[in-house]
């Protein structure tokens, strides 16, 4: 769910299992504090426990409140905007999971769907989160000093076409479907995978459903709207919040489906 960066920060410590872990705040205001510098547009998607208690205080009470897995996107000012897209950095921590991670990466939002994009895995760092112990910020400075040739990226899936023709179209299905099939992207904790059925909603999108946006009626058909159709399925993930957790390896994993190419 959607949340104000006030509520983020009144998050409670927890205990999960045997290991203890701080507040919220712990945790994510050195990111917000680093990213003040920059802007004051952060975009708070968070998971809680599937149970919380309620403290009781005299005739009132109150949800005590913890986050396990927390998604933070800072979105940059408008001069550092790419063609209709936002420059963003991201924060994501997960306590809740096997291997608690925290990760942070530039990317970018497309200004109409709020899809992100990611294309270099350079752009993307993670971390593990131990018990009781402090984030190393240092990748998230480090991050913020690379070379930004998305907007270089997104000219060239705008310039790159194939032809709009039945057997074009299948081949390249049958190359997503192998492709997904075969490929994860390796995080360093836990291997992540799209599925099938991502591959073919994206594709009945282009070429099937007459209503869909990313909907293909001429003789060719443009990679920044199959890429689009593509990390659709991820933004889709997020809406009906079933995961917030893996989106940058997903979204990087996207493209490495397609066989888009980082430039560095």
């Amino acid at each position: 769910m959607d949340i104000e960066v006030k509520e983020l920060l009144e998050g409670k410590p927890t205990i999960i299992g045997k290991k203890a872990y701080f507040k919220t705040a712990n945790y994510v205001k050195p990111f917000l504090d680093r990213l003040s510098n920059y802007t004051d547009d952060f975009r708070v998607h968070v998971q809680t426990p599937e149970q919380i208690t309620i403290t009781e205080n005299g005739d009132t009470s109150s949800h005590d409140t913890t986050y396990n897995r927390v998604y933070i996107e800072a979105v940059m000012p408008d001069e550092e905007m790419y063609e209709n897209h936002d420059k963003v950095i991201g924060m994501v921590m997960g306590l809740d999971v096997r291997k608690p991670v925290v990760k942070f990466y530039s990317g970018a939002l497309n200004a109409a769907c709020t899809n992100l994009c990611i294309f270099s895995p350079s752009y993307l760092s993670i971390q593990a989160l131990d018990p009781e112990t402090p984030i190393d910020f240092k990748p998230l400075e480090h991050i913020l000093e690379l070379k930004d040739e998305t907007n270089a990226i997104l000219t060239k899936l705008h310039e790159e076409r194939f032809e709009n023709s039945v057997e074009a179209r299948e081949q390249l299905l049958g190359k997503w479907v192998d492709n997904t099939l075969l490929m994860n992207w390796n995080n360093g904790f836990q291997p992540v995978k799209l599925s099938v059925d991502n591959i073919i909603s994206a594709y009945k999108s282009l070429f099937l459903e007459e209503n869909s946006e990313y909907y293909q009626v001429g003789d060719t058909v443009n990679m920044y709207d199959v890429y689009n159709a593509m990390t659709q399925q991820i933004t889709n993930m997020v809406t009906k919040g079933r995961d917030v957790f893996s989106i940058p390896e997903k979204t990087l994993l996207a493209g490495k489906i397609l066989g888009i190419q980082s430039l560095n």
